[in-house]
């Protein structure tokens, strides 16, 4: 390169290096361009990625524009965050981008004004028109009705349904699906089945029994002879409100305290005896108490006792009555 050349280089560079000290300070957008395709902030005399009348520049991850450069987003529209979601794209999901929601699924996740979707405007609220709003762990209070409503999040099993329309207080298919997380009700206004109230199985009882277990009938809680419970237990698992000595629901024979009208409920036999010990001939071990002597009558768990075992309970009896003879 001639001696010309390279002095004509280095006044380039000088004079660019004299542009790049001098990059901040603007006039117009065209001031702004040799460095990085800047624009020029009026208000400030300085070059900028974006100003607020030219935010369009931001985009992708880095959508908002925040003293003069483009950011992820902190917030919906109307959120009053450092860097908030324009109201065209109000809602700021996990990744730093602005967009519309959709389904009310997108609310549920992050930080939103509320888990509803507003189809019209594309931002989360707390408003709904129908259950489907809510999402399945939700209802929403409008449905069937004229307004805005708000969800509530579906009732636990125990809990009373809603007194007010359209609810009432009642047990009805429709109302358990709507608001019972367990999707059923029983008669006292309450989601989930109380003992006795079926259908149930083993593996759905945790969900629709409120106590939690299923009887070898199909009905919430355990019925005489099943088990296993304890005293502490007795009055949520057992129907009867009672676990024996051997940790099965319901007095065996010759133990427990019970009268006339209490013995179908407590006695296993469901007989009382003359000295107010339960009689009846009913199961006398519950077998997974870890006795010797498995129930041997009646029907349900107790008949299904291997012939083995119910020959060895024969033995035992005869031994046991010839001991009472003996005394």
């Amino acid at each position: 390169m001639s001696t010309g050349g390279r002095f004509l280089g280095a006044v380039v560079g000088v004079l660019a290096l004299a542009g790049r000290a001098q990059a901040t300070a603007c006039e117009r957008d065209e001031d702004c361009a040799f460095f990085g395709n800047q624009v020029c902030d009026v208000v400030a005399a300085l070059c900028a990625d974006c100003t607020p009348a030219k935010a369009g520049r931001c985009g992708g991850t880095t959508p908002v524009c925040a003293a003069g450069a483009c950011v992820r987003c902190t917030g919906d529209h109307g959120s009053g965050g450092e860097a908030p979601c324009l109201d065209s794209s109000p809602v700021c999901d996990e990744s730093g981008a602005c967009g519309r929601c959709a389904t009310s699924a997108a609310c549920r996740t992050g930080t939103h004004a509320g888990v509803v979707c507003n189809g019209a405007t594309g931002a989360c609220g707390s408003t709904c028109s129908t259950d489907d709003d809510c999402g399945s762990d939700g209802w929403c209070d409008a449905a069937g009705g004229a307004g805005a409503g708000a969800c509530a999040a579906k009732i636990a099993t125990g809990e009373e349904l809603p007194q007010e329309q359209p609810f009432l207080g009642l047990c009805t298919s429709e109302n358990a699906r709507r608001a019972c997380a367990s999707g059923v009700c029983d008669a006292d206004g309450r989601c989930g089945l109380a003992n006795g109230a079926g259908p149930c199985s083993q593996s759905s009882a945790a969900a629709v029994c409120r106590s939690g277990a299923c009887g070898g009938d199909g009905r919430c809680g355990r019925g005489n002879g099943e088990g296993p419970c304890t005293h502490r237990q007795a009055a949520v698992v057992c129907r009867s409100g009672i676990c024996g000595d051997d940790g099965g629901c319901g007095y065996r024979d010759r133990t427990g305290s019970c009268t006339p009208a209490t013995a179908p409920l407590v006695c296993r036999g469901g007989a009382c005896d003359a000295d107010g010990s339960c009689a009846g001939g009913g199961p006398h071990r519950y077998v997974g108490g870890g006795s010797t002597c498995a129930a041997a009558e009646g029907t349900g768990p107790a008949a299904l006792v291997a012939p083995g075992l119910l020959a060895l309970c024969a033995l035992w009896r005869r031994r046991r009555t010839g001991s009472d003879r003996a005394h």
